[in-house]
C-alpha cells in the first residue's frame, strides 16, 4: 500500500507552467485552484471582483473554508518497528573496518564528527574490530589535535593493546603518558604485568613491578596480587614468597584474595606444605576463608589424593554456612574418582541435585571415566541420557570412546547404540573409529545386520575419508565385515568398502 513518506514529503515541481512561482502563499493557491476549474461561473466571479473587500455587516466565518487555510501534508506512520539510530562510535569502527586507513578515510570521519571529546574516543577504542584499528585512532585523534587523551583513554588503548599481545606498542603509551600531561596510577601498571603474564613474559612482569618504585608510583597489595599471579603461574614459588615477605616489609597487609593466590600457587607447583603453612597463617591473621580458599584447598588435597582431609574440609564449609557451589561438588567428585570411590562421587553427584546445583560439563566428565573404570555402566548410561536431555557435551571426546569400549565388553549393545545416537544429538563427531567399535562387536555377537546397517552408514556419510579423522577402523572390525560380504554375494560394496 502506497503512503507518503515521514522523512521526505513530496513536492510539486512545476513542469508544465513555468510561469507558476514555487512559492505559493494561499490567496495565490486559491487562485491556482480556480485557475485549474473547468466551470465558467467560477472563472466570471473570479474577474469581476478579484479582491472583494467584505462589508461591516458581513459576519467572519467561524470555521474558514479549506481554500483559506495553508495546504497540508497529511502523513502516515509506516507499519513495523523503528531501527534504533545506529551510534556514531559504531558508524566510525564500520568505516574503518571496510576501509583503507587513508587521509580520505579521516576526512570522512572529520566530516562525521563536528567535535571530538574523550568520551567517544573512549566508546572507538572498545568498538574497534581489532586492536591496529583501535592504535590507529588512537594515534590519529592525537595527531590532529582533535581530543588530548586523558587517563581513560590511555588506560583502554593498553588493555587493548595487551589483550593483542602488542606490549612493545603498549609500553610506549604507557612511559609517553608524562610528556602528554597525563599522570600514572597504579592501575596502568597493574594492567601492564598482568599482560606481560598472560604473554608468559615473566621477567618484563617483573620488571614493570619494579619500575613502579623507581617513577614513584605507590604499589598497593592489588600490584603484589596480579605479581603474585603472574609468577605462580609459572611455578616461581620461590620468588612469591620473597615478594610476600618483602610486602609484609613495606608494611601492606595481604588480604583473603592475596592468601587465596598463594596457595594456589603453591598447590600448582605441588608444595603441600607450604600451601598449608600460609593457610594456618591466614587464619592467624583473623581472616577467614571464604568458598574460594575451600575450593582451593579441597583441589590441592584431592591433588594428592588426600579425600580425608578434603572431606573435613568440605564438611567445615557447609558448618560455618559457606554454601558449596557446583566446582565445589565437582571438585570432591573428581577426587573421589581419582582414589577408587566412585559410590561417594554419585552420592555427591545426587545431593548437589537435590540442594539445585546444576551438574556442568565439568562435572559429567569428571564422573563418566570414573563409571567406565568401576564397570558401573547402567549408572553409565543413566547419566549419558541426562546428558542428552539437558544437551551438555563432554569437555573431553575421548571420553565417549571409552564409555563405547567399555558398553561392548559389558556386552549390551543397545546401550553402544545409544551412545553413537547420543554423539549426534551432541554434536560430536563421529569417526571411523567409533563405527569401527560397534561393527566389532556386533560381528563378534554374529549381528550381522547391524553391522551392515552401521557400514551402510559409514559408507554413505564417506566418513573413512575425512581428512580430519584422528581414529581410524581397526583391521578386527573391517576384516570380518569384507568376509561377510564377499561370501554372501555382496562383494560390490566389499570392494566399495575396501576401496574407502
Amino acid at each position: 500500500m502506497a503512503y507518503i513518506s515521514v522523512s521526505k514529503p513530496y513536492q510539486w515541481s512545476p513542469g508544465v507552467f513555468p510561469t507558476i512561482p514555487r512559492t505559493l502563499n494561499p490567496s495565490s493557491t486559491f487562485n491556482l485552484l480556480r485557475f485549474f476549474t473547468t466551470t465558467d461561473d467560477s472563472a466570471s466571479s473570479v474577474d469581476q471582483n478579484p479582491n472583494p473587500v467584505p462589508g461591516p455587516e458581513a459576519p467572519r466565518p467561524e470555521n474558514p473554508s479549506p481554500e483559506n487555510e495553508e495546504p497540508r501534508v497529511i502523513q502516515r506512520t509506516p507499519r513495523g518497528n523503528f531501527r534504533n539510530p545506529e551510534k556514531i562510535e559504531d558508524v566510525i569502527c564500520r568505516m574503518m573496518a571496510s576501509r583503507a586507513w587513508t587521509t580520505r578515510l579521516q576526512n570522512s570521519i572529520r566530516a562525521l564528527v563536528p567535535e571530538f571529546d574523550n568520551s567517544l574516543v573512549w566508546n572507538v577504542l572498545h568498538s574497534a574490530k581489532n586492536s591496529e584499528h583501535a592504535l590507529q585512532f588512537f594515534r590519529w585523534v592525537e595527531r590532529a589535535g582533535l581530543v588530548r587523551h586523558d587517563r581513560d583513554t590511555h588506560l583502554k588503548m593498553i588493555e587493548i593493546l595487551g589483550r593483542a599481545s602488542k606490549l612493545n606498542h603498549a609500553r610506549c603509551i604507557l612511559f609517553d603518558m608524562p610528556e602528554k600531561g597525563v599522570e600514572w596510577n597504579e592501575e596502568l601498571f597493574v594492567l601492564m604485568i598482568e599482560s606481560y603474564g598472560k604473554a608468559g613474559i615473566v621477567q618484563e612482569a617483573v620488571k614493570i613491578f619494579q619500575k613502579m618504585k623507581e617513577l614513584g608510583v605507590e604499589r598497593t597489595v592489588e600490584s603484589y596480587d596480579a605479581l603474585f599471579k603472574v609468577i605462580l603461574r609459572r611455578g616461581r614459588y620461590m620468588m612469591a614468597k620473597r615478594y610476600f615477605n618483602a610486602m609484609l616489609n613495606e608494611g601492606i597487609e595481604p588480604t583473603r584474595h592475596t592468601y587465596n593466590l598463594m596457595i594456589w600457587g603453591f598447590f600448582l607447583s605441588l608444595r603441600l606444605e607450604t600451601a598449608k603453612r600460609f593457610y594456618e597463617d591466614m587464619k592467624s591473621r583473623g581472616i577467614l576463608p571464604d568458598v574460594v580458599t575451600y575450593n582451593t584447598m579441597i583441589n590441592g588435597y584431592s591433588r594428592f589424593k588426600m579425600m580425608d582431609e578434603a572431606e573435613k574440609l568440605f564438611t567445615e564449609m557447609k558448618g560455618r554456612n559457606i554454601g558449596p557451589t557446583v566446582i565445589s561438588y565437582t571438585t570432591m567428585v573428581k577426587g573421589y574418582v581419582s582414589v577408587g570411590r566412585v559410590d561417594d562421587g554419585l552420592r555427591l553427584f545426587d545431593e548437589m541435585k537435590s540442594f539445585g546445583i546444576k551438574p556442568n560439563d565439568v562435572t559429567y566428565t569428571t564422573l563418566l571415566p570414573g563409571l567406565c573404570d568401576a564397570e558401573k555402566m547402567p549408572e553409565a548410561r543413566s547419566i549419558l541420557k541426562e546428558m542428552v536431555e539437558k544437551h551438555i557435551a563432554p569437555k573431553d571426546n575421548s571420553i565417549v570412546m571409552k564409555l563405547l569400549t567399555c558398553q561392548c565388553k559389558s556386552s549390551n549393545l543397545d546401550a553402544t547404540t545409544d551412545v553413537l545416537k547420543a554423539m549426534i544429538r551432541l554434536s560430536i563427531p563421529t569417526e571411523a573409529g567409533h563405527y569401527g567399535v560397534l561393527i566389532e562387536n556386533f560381528c563378534k555377537a554374529e549381528d550381522y545386520d547391524q553391522a551392515i546397517k552401521l557400514l551402510d552408514k559409514l559408507m554413505e556419510k564417506e566418513i573413512i575419508l575425512r581428512p580430519q579423522s584422528s581414529l581410524d577402523m581397526e583391521p578386527s572390525a573391517y576384516n570380518p565385515m569384507i568376509q561377510y560380504m564377499c561370501k554372501h554375494g555382496q562383494t560390490g560394496k566389499a570392494e566399495i568398502f575396501f576401496r574407502q
